[in-house]
């Protein structure tokens, strides 16, 4: 149960980071072309 409440926390804490990192190669995508 605690092992999965710290996953959890961690995925919290790096979703926002992927989703940012996702936004920005995005954008270079559709810029470089």
């Amino acid at each position: 149960m605690e092992r999965g409440m710290v996953v959890l926390e961690i995925i919290t804490g790096i979703a926002p980071l992927l989703g940012l990192v996702g936004t920005v190669f995005g954008l270079i995508e559709i810029f470089g072309r």
